[in-house]
């Protein structure tokens, strides 16, 4: 493996700096200009799930040689993240609901994998999904018109999309 030089190092930083600072920009935009309310528990919990997911990948590269270790990694990264996820409960119920609509025209079998992977990140009080083969409403319809989202509520819209 070659050694990292100063430049390398430098243009690293400075990425990462500049990423930091967008992030840090487009978080006050949206808190003081548009006085938009951020989840800022769930976002930290996220947070805690990608550190430990980066963790698990880092310590199988650490203990495992060569290119096989990248093979381990990933998918020891991807366990940790989705077991923490749940753990966490780092996913609201109204996230879930969002992400199991915009599955609902995809192809059945990846549907149903996508389906699974929800189950196994969502918290057990989550309401369960239809059936896979059920027919479902437009990924651009509210998921429950009764239930203000988040933002909605911010702006103050309430119910759906399609609410009378």
């Amino acid at each position: 493996m070659p050694k990292a030089t100063a430049e390398t190092w430098i243009a690293a930083w400075a990425r990462a700096a500049i990423q930091v600072s967008a992030v840090a920009f487009g978080t006050w935009f949206l808190f003081y200009r548009l006085r938009l309310p951020l989840p800022f528990r769930d976002l930290a919990k996220l947070l805690l799930a990608a550190v430990l997911c980066g963790a698990a990948a880092r310590a199988c590269l650490l203990l495992m040689p060569g290119a096989v270790a990248l093979l381990v990694a990933i998918p020891a990264g991807a366990a940790v993240y989705i077991v923490s996820i749940r753990f966490l409960r780092a996913l609201p119920a109204g996230d879930i609901d969002r992400l199991r609509a915009m599955i609902r025209p995809l192809p059945a079998p990846f549907r149903t994998v996508a389906e699974l992977g929800l189950r196994a990140i969502a918290a057990a009080e989550t309401v369960p999904p239809s059936p896979v083969g059920a027919p479902s409403a437009s990924p651009l319809q509210s998921v429950s018109p009764r239930q203000p989202q988040p933002l909605a509520t911010a702006l103050g819209i309430q119910g759906g999309r399609n609410a009378d």
